[in-house]
């Protein structure tokens, strides 16, 4: 099967529109929908149902995403594993979910790369359910997400916690023009059952570096990490919210029990226990 054809449909898949998706493959529309119906035409079935101007999955195209997903990731990490350098004996796919990259593994990539300078990476920016599956298919070496994944044949294990502040740009300490981070399920349920719920939202964003920026540019409040948000509140740009609580976010990193790099696992698992809690004292 042409890999084009499946990297079209896992595009017009996460665009939800053809033309979304063309504008992404830097494609005409009209070869991206002739593209899906060449991939419709080789399996027999239908792939996209059409509602208002919003496409979705049909049950067969449901069942063909794992597979998409598993062929592509497997020919990009034989793609990588084929152009290793004579200076580098291994490889490594890690993921994690946007926030976690924002928070966390954007910083500890280079920290690994100089502890571990003969090792190929690849990263991957993912929701959790798929993260999940690319781990249990093997196509994913490690996860890192605030939410563990519950699924039988995860080595899981606690990393650091992430400090979460409330900030706000306003002289009166509010929590106006609220701005929401996707820290996670557990962070909004623990938040609801400490404080209520939190106000309605001027703008939800998954990662915090677009939230602060938001914050600098047009004013609001928001959750953000502590060292993320220290100086700037030093410097008198953020506030913190008094009558809001500080929330420490555990952090997970997780990867397939019968995976033939628990070494390197074990190793990389090490090195970010150890950045962050450098980080945080």
């Amino acid at each position: 099967m042409d890999t084009e054809l499946l990297k079209t449909f896992m595009e017009v898949y996460k665009a939800g529109r053809f033309s979304r998706a063309a504008e992404n493959l830097y494609l005409t529309q009209s070869a991206v929908s002739f593209r899906i119906r060449q991939l419709e035409q080789n399996l027999g079935v239908a792939l996209f149902a059409r509602q208002r101007s919003q496409l979705t999955l049909t049950a067969a195209g449901e069942r063909l995403l794992p597979h998409a997903e598993a062929i592509l990731s497997n020919l990009e990490r034989a793609r990588l594993e084929v152009a290793l350098g004579e200076d580098q004996h291994n490889q490594l796919a890690i993921g994690g979910t946007p926030n976690i990259w924002d928070g966390v593994l954007s910083e500890a990539l280079p920290r690994i790369h100089q502890a571990l300078p003969a090792l190929a990476m690849r990263a991957e920016s993912l929701p959790s359910a798929q993260l999940t599956r690319q781990l249990l298919e093997r196509t994913l070496d490690m996860a890192v997400m605030f939410d563990p994944p519950k699924a039988e044949g995860l080595q899981i294990e606690e990393l650091p916690c992430v400090r979460l502040l409330p900030v706000t740009t306003f002289e009166d300490g509010s929590m106006s023009d609220y701005v929401h981070v996707d820290w996670g399920t557990a962070f909004d349920i623990r938040l609801a059952r400490q404080n209520g719920p939190t106000p309605r939202p001027v703008l939800r964003v998954s990662t915090s570096h677009i939230a602060l920026r938001f914050l600098l540019s047009c004013g609001g409040s928001a959750y953000l990490p502590e060292d993320r948000v220290a100086d700037l509140i030093s410097e008198g740009r953020l506030r913190l919210v008094e009558n809001e609580p500080t929330v420490e976010r555990q952090v997970f990193c997780a990867w397939n029990e019968h995976s033939e790099n628990r070494d390197l696992l074990n190793e990389i698992r090490d090195l970010l226990k150890q950045g962050r809690e450098l980080d945080l004292n």
